[in-house]
């Protein structure tokens, strides 16, 4: 059987404008940085390669305290209590959980370096401070977080809230049928009772 011949396949004519790049794009500006030197900066040359630098993960630089840590946490709570676009009781929750948090703050972390600190330990933090000097940090950031607190309140939601027909008022300046509902609906949620197993007794 004698073989199949085989298929032309049609070839694209390319103008002849097109067969040569123009003359213009072969000439290098005076100003363009020679081949070479782009070679030496990668690596890609005869060139000895830049010494890799070695990190110790040992470091306490790279590290950051994490009781400052979660102290800036807070501060970004505050940011959102500080946003003229959210809404005004959702920025006095954002406040209400900053101090919330705050007080779990002094009772667990800050009461766990005192105690360290009257037990004379030695130990360092992930960023090489001492207890003493993870105190003396913390409060200094606290000065400033606080300081941003009764700022946002006093200059922020105080005079949002009363925009919005809220206002926080002392006892005095109450009227009697607001003493009256003072008197019935607040002290039960916020004076501390326990009940006894005898008898059903609730004692405040």
């Amino acid at each position: 059987m004698p073989p199949l011949p085989k298929p032309r396949i049609p070839r694209k004519r390319i103008p002849a404008a097109k067969r040569a790049a123009p003359a213009a794009a072969l000439i290098l500006a005076e100003d363009a940085v020679p081949v070479s030197a782009c070679m030496a900066s990668t690596g890609q040359s005869g060139a000895a390669p830049v010494p890799a630098v070695e990190i110790s993960l040992d470091d306490c630089a790279l590290y950051m305290n994490r009781e400052l840590s979660l102290l800036e946490f807070q501060q970004r709570v505050l940011e959102e209590a500080r946003d003229g676009r959210n809404k005004m009781l959702e920025r006095v929750k954002f406040l209400s959980i900053v101090n919330s948090n705050l007080d779990e703050f002094f009772m667990v972390r800050v009461a766990a370096l005192k105690q360290k600190l009257s037990a004379g330990s030695q130990d360092l933090s992930i960023d090489g401070k001492t207890v003493s000097q993870q105190l003396i940090a913390v409060r200094e950031r606290l000065d400033e977080l606080m300081e941003d607190i009764y700022d946002c309140f006093q200059r922020q939601l105080l005079p949002g809230m009363a925009r919005h027909g809220i206002e926080i008022v002392d006892y005095v300046d109450l009227d009697t049928r607001e003493r009256g509902r003072y008197s019935c609906a607040i002290p039960p949620l916020v004076l501390c009772r326990a009940s006894t197993s005898r008898q059903g007794r609730v004692l405040p």
